[in-house]
């Protein structure tokens, strides 16, 4: 299976055996990477400092790797590298028939660095799970979102409902009415769930990136720095 990430052509493949051997190769020719993130994915938006997006996708391969062994024992994985054509954000994808949800792993990675109290990481700050990806209009991130949102959220209004935010940012996409976005995503929540952005149990991360749209779920999003590893070290240490 092969991607470019920077102009790199890379590898992933499947290992046997009790553990699992995912190889990345990343000695490969470079060449202009002919596409970005791609619709139709799941996996993990990873932020790091300009400059740094080579780095930060092997530390965060590894990493996810590493996690991925915790949760789900003896299995294999492919995580495959994609470019998103921004500076400062790379994508990690995950094969889409896997079992295991982006937010189970990365729910897993913070509560290690909130008893550690250790990043784990060099290049990576914010670790974001996305749970689908489409294109960046307000009709296709409608349709994307709504089986993710059915996931999360009961359909039955005699269950107790749950507090909850949207989360929208963009990059180098200037189209969209962000209040456009936000709006046609909560009103896909059934109405016995209720909005709190100051306190909700679950957030709705919606990223623009150029012509793409992630979308994916976190729990305690706020009260863990909005998922940015370095800065939850930094918080626990002055609490």
């Amino acid at each position: 299976m092969e991607a470019l990430v920077g102009g790199v052509a890379c590898e992933g493949r499947r290992g046997g055996g009790k553990r699992k051997n995912v190889k990345y190769l990343s000695n490969g020719p470079k060449r202009k990477s002919s596409y970005g993130l791609r619709a139709g994915s799941k996996g993990f938006l990873v932020t790091c400092d300009k400059g740094q997006e080579r780095s930060t996708m092997k530390e965060a391969i590894n990493l996810l790797d590493e996690f991925y062994e915790r949760l789900v024992e003896g299995a294999n994985a492919t995580i495959n590298r994609l470019d998103t054509g921004c500076a400062g954000i790379v994508f990690v994808e995950m094969l889409r028939d896997d079992n295991v949800r982006p937010l189970e792993l990365v729910k897993s990675i913070i509560r290690t660095v909130v008893t550690s109290k250790q990043s784990r990481t060099r290049f990576c700050l914010r670790l974001l799970p996305v749970e689908v990806t489409c294109y960046a209009s307000q009709s296709e991130v409608k349709r994307a979102a709504e089986p993710v949102i059915s996931h999360y959220f009961s359909q039955e209004n005699g269950d107790d409902g749950l507090k909850f935010a949207v989360v929208y940012e963009a990059r180098a996409n200037t189209s969209l009415d962000r209040m456009e976005i936000i709006n046609a995503v909560a009103q896909l929540v059934p109405k016995h769930h209720s909005v709190d952005l100051k306190n909700p149990d679950i957030t709705i991360i919606v990223q623009i990136v150029k012509t793409t749209c992630a979308i994916g779920i976190a729990h305690e999003f706020k009260e863990m720095a909005k998922y940015n590893l370095k800065q939850i070290v930094l918080q626990k240490a002055e609490s």
